[in-house]
């Protein structure tokens, strides 16, 4: 009879546990599909893969770090910096991160092209949607909106603002465009 007991509450136990997972599960499944834009994930892996086809293995790509990994991963190129950073390379990321705030920030190319020999960077990869938000690694943030939605009343000298709307030198051509992407290619010697 014990031993039936016990069956039985463990059964049940199990139970409550399974409903719980699946409850979770679900929870996260539907928290997942209202922030993914699987129309925007397409289109991204479609500029990785035109970035690998149109690129070398040894070019570098200067993107945010938030893209670094994808770019990296997808089309196996050279990044400045990924989002994932280990204790050791704190210093070093930490310099990388600030110098690809001050590129896209740069309202001087003089300032934009020291960034880009400084790495050896071949290729330029821009979310449309830019992220603003990477302006507080560098205090340029006097050039975005309060809400880092937008930019600020000061952003038409940028270098995003201006690869943004492809208003930029010669020194930069805009090999790739998407409804979500920018691939900019720097034309100079690096």
């Amino acid at each position: 009879m014990k031993q039936r007991l016990k069956i039985n509450l463990a059964v049940i136990v199990i139970v409550v546990l399974l409903a719980l997972l699946l409850i979770q599960v679900s929870d996260t499944r539907a928290k997942v599909k209202g922030w993914y834009n699987f129309d925007k994930a397409q289109d991204l892996l479609k500029a990785l893969s035109w970035l690998k086809a149109h690129s070398h293995p040894e070019d570098v790509v200067l993107t945010t770090w938030t893209l670094g990994s994808q770019v990296a991963t997808y089309a196996d190129r050279k990044v400045l910096a990924t989002s994932k950073v280990y204790p050791s390379e704190i210093k070093s990321v930490a310099e990388r991160y600030r110098d690809i705030s001050r590129f896209f920030f740069a309202q001087d190319q003089a300032e934009a092209l020291k960034i880009v020999r400084k790495y050896r960077v071949k290729f330029i990869f821009l979310p449309k949607k830019f992220e603003f938000w990477i302006c507080r690694y560098i205090g340029a943030c006097r050039l975005v909106s309060e809400s880092y939605q937008a930019w600020g009343p000061q952003q038409e000298n940028t270098i995003a603002a201006q690869m943004l709307r492809n208003q930029i030198s010669k020194k930069f051509s805009l090999y790739y465009k998407s409804k979500h992407y920018l691939i900019y290619k720097f034309m100079g010697d690096v």
